[in-house]
């Protein structure tokens, strides 16, 4: 009876420290700050995913594709390469944020 007493024990201290709450019963307040986390979830992943169409549209417009006067190359480079890592971070948050 010991053994599984001590393994009931072993078992709470894991949900307690993993954030499960099989068997008991939660908090009104924690019950309101796991909504209020899931919109705010929702909330940054609808951002996330207005801002890469965003970055999309950007590149469908094909207005980077000139070197304008007085423009450096190297940057004119520079600003391609975090355009397109910006559209590179956003779409891997978007599948994240997607299950995927």
């Amino acid at each position: 009876m010991d053994a599984a007493f001590a393994a009931s024990r072993a078992f709470d201290r894991f949900c307690e420290v993993a954030g499960l709450s099989i068997g008991r019963v939660s908090l009104p307040a924690d019950k309101r700050r796991i909504e209020h986390l899931e919109r705010e979830l929702g909330l940054l992943t609808e951002s996330a995913r207005s801002a890469a169409a965003m970055l999309a549209g950007i590149d469908a417009l094909d207005a980077f594709t000139t070197i304008s006067d007085g423009v450096l190359r190297a940057d004119f480079c520079a600003a391609s390469t975090l355009l397109n890592d910006a559209g590179t971070v956003l779409r891997a948050a978007v599948k994240r944020a997607d299950g995927e």
